[in-house]
């Protein structure tokens, strides 16, 4: 099966990985990992940071497709998000 890694805010984001996707991607031979940010508190944290958390997912599970699931109203210019 293929692999599919979400990485989320917090527990919110999570619930709407297991109680929305999950079944759905299943159906397609596809597994959701959703785990969530592990600097984070429940919120966003700094581009720099979340960028060596995504390398780490992809370096460790070479063939996963990896995204995230942010709230973007919640970016600030200080977290330097890439435009």
């Amino acid at each position: 099966m293929k692999q599919l890694i979400i990485i989320g805010e917090g527990q919110t984001e999570q619930a709407f990985c297991k109680d929305v996707l999950y079944d759905h991607f299943f159906n397609h031979e596809i597994i959701i990992h959703n785990p969530t940010i592990k600097k984070s508190k429940g919120g966003i944290v700094a581009w720099r940071a979340l960028k060596k958390e995504i390398e780490t997912h992809l370096k460790s599970s070479p063939s996963a497709i990896v995204t995230t699931l942010i709230d973007y109203y919640g970016l600030k210019e200080e977290h330097h998000f890439p435009l």
